[in-house]
């Protein structure tokens, strides 16, 4: 869910989610209906993109009482988009956290080696900004060495050719 969704529910506690559920809907329509009219190469598209990435990933993570199930259609158009609209040098702390959660969530519903791929390539952005998009550096070191470990089907402990394979990511980088 995004800032503005989160501290307007914030504020005004009575609103019912499914009043807040029909607000996203309609800006995902509005926003859709923008893009599908901007020509790719105007300067706007990339930004216009970006928004209807985050819309898309904030509806489907909807964790409010009552929110209609997790549509993997949301998941998608999220990934796809923001990945088409974020540039990797440019991108901020907010897009680059949004693209990786997507896909996160996606990679562990689909298994795409070029989502794994993608993961560890924006994780690794993530990781640049100070707060790591408010995972903190630690907790985001956890859930790369988690997916790295997912990976490989080879459990961390286990004996290789060169003996005992580590079990942190710290010490496979040593």
């Amino acid at each position: 869910m995004n800032d503005y969704a989160i501290n307007h529910r914030a504020s005004r506690p009575l609103l019912d989610g499914a009043v807040l559920d029909t607000a996203i809907d309609e800006a995902i329509a509005v926003t859709g209906a923008l893009l599908y009219w901007l020509p790719a190469g105007d300067a706007a598209w990339p930004e216009v993109a970006l928004t209807l990435g985050r819309l898309s990933y904030d509806r489907y993570t909807d964790p409010w009482p009552g929110a209609e199930p997790a549509d993997p259609d949301d998941l998608d158009a999220a990934c796809d988009l923001l990945l088409r609209g974020a540039r990797y040098d440019d991108a901020d702390e907010r897009t680059t956290l949004y693209l990786f959660l997507a896909l996160r969530d996606r990679q562990h519903l689909m298994a795409c080696p070029g989502d794994a791929s993608a993961l560890m390539t924006w994780g690794e952005r993530l990781m640049a900004f100070p707060e790591a998009g408010g995972l903190g550096r630690s907790g985001l070191h956890d859930m790369l060495e988690l997916e790295l470990l997912n990976r490989t089907s080879v459990p961390g402990g286990s004996w290789g050719p060169w003996g005992v394979r580590p079990t942190g990511l710290a010490a496979t980088l040593v």
